[in-house]
């Protein structure tokens, strides 16, 4: 793994990543040296005990193949603006904000029949989304159902 993320390009539609950002969660949380905490308030970070990441942190640790030593945050330079909206989003989409995500995906870089997508829908702007650390698989199928809901949208 490099010290930092590669040029990857995410998924365009919200429900594609989602489940992209659900394998990757399943990755981290197999590989020792990675701890899954989503109520810290980092993104990837490197603690005494290994590298802590939320839900986003686990695609920047496995799509982007960055190193448990290094501190990453979304806003960073080396992610494209596409790809920054797209984490923001995933970490909306993973507390339940619906609406949050769906601003961040209208950020910079969307297609144009996306973004007519998005607007024609009536999804909800919040929906609930169980707490990873009261159960954690509870948390991942509540955002399969999201990423599912979205999906039946064309999303």
């Amino acid at each position: 793994m490099s010290d930092r993320p590669t040029t990857s390009k995410l998924p365009e539609l919200p429900s594609k990543l989602i489940r992209l950002g659900l394998s990757d969660l399943e990755k981290v949380e197999k590989i020792d040296g990675y701890i899954v905490n989503m109520v810290m308030g980092s993104w990837h970070t490197p603690t005494p005990t290994g590298c802590a990441v939320c839900f986003t942190g686990a695609v920047m640790a496995m799509t982007f193949k960055t190193t448990p030593t290094a501190t990453v945050v979304p806003y960073a330079p080396y992610f494209s603006h596409q790809d920054k909206d797209r984490l923001h989003a995933l970490n909306s989409f993973s507390n339940g904000h619906i609406g949050g995500a769906v601003s961040d995906y209208l950020g910079r870089a969307i297609s144009v029949k996306l973004e007519k997508k998005i607007a024609d829908c009536l999804l909800p702007d919040n929906v609930t989304i169980s707490s990873y650390h009261l159960n954690n698989e509870s948390f991942k199928e509540d955002m399969r159902e999201l990423a599912n809901l979205l999906e039946k949208e064309g999303l």
